[in-house]
């Protein structure tokens, strides 16, 4: 019955986007790819990432990705991805997730651990240095309200 349902919303939201649903087995998908969408794919790379990122298992990623492409693609064909606020959203989007590469490949994974290390032994340096109680949490307080450089 669910699942009857949840074709249902599907065959609903294909309509609703313009486009008729294929015809079973008219659609051949190949080994990479774990849904087609308006006709376009969506990846099983896709999909683990997802499922990982947001601890979701790998066919509630896929049901998640689904309903995000249809209503990505609805929003398009009412004209939101024209939108000014819409534009820079996506414009600022694009900017994190190169700075969020750019930053991944550029610091090792061991850089982090090592600096993470040596932060720790400076703050227990500082503990035995200050005659006061030593308030790491005032500490870290402290440098996230600090001016970056």
């Amino acid at each position: 019955m669910l699942r009857s349902g949840a074709c249902r919303l599907l065959l609903l939201a294909l309509v609703a986007c313009g486009e008729s649903p294929p015809a079973a087995g008219a659609v051949e998908l190949s080994g990479d790819v774990a849904a087609l969408v308006n006709g376009r794919p969506i990846t099983r790379d896709a999909m683990v990432t997802h499922a990982r990122a947001l601890g979701l298992l790998p066919r509630e990623a896929l049901a998640q990705l689904i309903r995000e492409r249809l209503l990505a693609d609805y929003a398009a064909s009412r004209g939101y991805d024209r939108l000014p606020a819409v534009r820079v959203g996506i414009e600022q989007a694009r900017v994190r997730a190169l700075l969020a590469r750019e930053v991944e490949r550029a610091v090792p994974a061991r850089d982090v651990a090592g600096r993470a290390r040596r932060l720790e032994a400076l703050l227990a340096q500082l503990k035995q240095a200050t005659p006061v109680r030593f308030d790491p949490q005032g500490v870290s307080r402290a440098l996230a309200a600090a001016p970056r450089p």
